[in-house]
Formats: structure tokens, sequence, C-alpha cells
């Protein structure tokens, strides 16, 4: 351990930007976002107001845009990586999906995987949104039964895909 530093409530998973040299670290039950710069080690700053529950955390590397799961308030916030400011206008609102984890294809699409609140015991489904212009619904896929999809996701730009660990039994899936 090189240092040890304080992120916040119930620190949860992290995502990197290598552009910016910037850690991003979800803080759970603070609702927050906790940045700390690479370069020195030090928390550069921290993002209220993200939502009830924040969960998963995923950076595109071009825009630097980092996209943030509120599981308990049904949306994901958008932040300014390059400020460290939430971009209001940009959150994506999914409408009664519970959001976990979620990934982008730079400049293209985020992928968040969820559960119908009402009808899901585990995130067993994945929704695809445009990274721009007014983060649409691509596309809402069942990812199958025993599906749990509650863990970080990543996307690869090498193969184009999806990679979806599951928790159980079940091995790890591409999309």
């Amino acid at each position: 351990v090189i240092k040890t530093l304080n992120t916040g409530v119930y620190p949860l998973w992290a995502a990197f930007d290598p552009g910016l040299n910037k850690l991003f670290i979800t803080n759970h039950n603070g609702g927050s976002l906790t940045v700390i710069d690479g370069n020195t080690d030090t928390v550069q700053a921290t993002i209220g107001d993200l939502g009830s529950g924040v969960f998963g955390v995923a950076v595109d590397a071009v825009t630097h845009r980092v996209y943030v799961t509120a599981r308990d308030s049904d949306w994901v916030s958008v932040v300014d990586g390059n400020t460290n400011t939430q971009i209001w206008g940009e959150r994506i609102y999914t409408s009664g999906r519970e959001p976990f984890a979620v990934a982008v294809k730079s400049n293209s699409q985020v992928y968040v995987s969820y559960r119908n609140r009402s009808t899901d015991s585990t995130p067993d489904r994945l929704a695809i949104y445009y990274a721009a212009g007014g983060h649409g619904l691509v596309a809402d896929l069942y990812l199958g039964a025993g599906a749990n999809a509650e863990g970080e996701m990543a996307y690869s730009t090498a193969s184009n895909r999806l990679y979806i660990p599951e928790s159980g039994p079940n091995p790890t899936g591409a999309v």
C-alpha cells in the first residue's frame, strides 16, 4: 500500500480515464463520486447529488464522460471528467429499470445492466442507450434465466464485444 485515501461513504466500484489520469470511485451510500488525481494521488473532487444507491461507473476515454448508475433512483448520471461536474441535461432516466453495472463504447453507446423493479429479483437485463444526442434507448435485451449481471461490465474495442461477468455458478458471457 502506497497511500490510503478517504473516498467517501461505502466506496464500491472504480473506473480509470487514462487520458486524464483520473480514477473515479462510486460512493454507494453517499450518492457521490470521488475523483482521484493519478499524478498526485490526492482526492481532486467529490461530486454529489448523483442519486440514491450509486453503484456502477464507466468512463468514455474519448469524450471523458463518466457514467454513474444510481440503482435506487432509476437513472444514470453523466459527469464531465475534464471539469469534475455533473452534466444535468445528459442524465439517462431508466424508467423503472433499476440500473446496476454500466459500460461504454466510446462516443457511441452506453450499456446498463438492470432489473425490472416490479418483476425481477436479479439484474438479468441489458439496456443499450445512445451515448449522445438525448440518450435514446437503442435496445432492451433479456440476458437469460439465472443471469445476474450486478457486477461491472467491460467493453472491448478490439473484439467489439461487451463482457458481462455473472454472479454465482454461471460463466462470464459476451454480448
